[in-house]
């Protein structure tokens, strides 16, 4: 039986993390300067808040959605598993929808890079 090989990469995760002061409307994140996919959306605020991440601007496509049940507690956001990919152009659109938010943790990894690995595939 031949043995075929496939490459994958591995790459260390990173946060951007955006903390919103009372009342505070959209933020907007310009050109982060690299590519990557977002893993997951966390966000805290008073009870009713809602965070939404967008590619690029208010009309962007959404990315993730935050809505906080307690106060103060972190809440993991719902993904949009379609939209979760990033160029290194795309700007980063944090839509603070009732501006109860407190603070935004974007968890995302990095695309086309990192270290290769190669894997037997039998």
């Amino acid at each position: 039986m031949a043995i075929a090989s496939a490459t994958t990469g591995i790459s260390s995760t990173f946060a951007i993390s955006a903390s919103f002061a009372a009342a505070q409307g959209n933020v907007t994140i310009t050109n982060p300067g690299r590519s990557f996919r977002v893993l997951q959306v966390v966000g805290t605020g008073t009870a009713g808040a809602a965070i939404t991440v967008k590619k690029n601007d208010t009309n962007g496509v959404p990315v993730g959605v935050v809505t906080v049940d307690v106060n103060s507690e972190p809440m993991d956001g719902v993904l949009t598993l379609a939209n979760v990919e990033f160029a290194a152009t795309d700007n980063i659109f944090i839509l603070v929808g009732n501006q109860n938010a407190t603070q935004c943790d974007i968890i995302c990894v990095a695309t086309g890079g990192g270290q290769t690995l190669i894997n037997a595939v039998a």
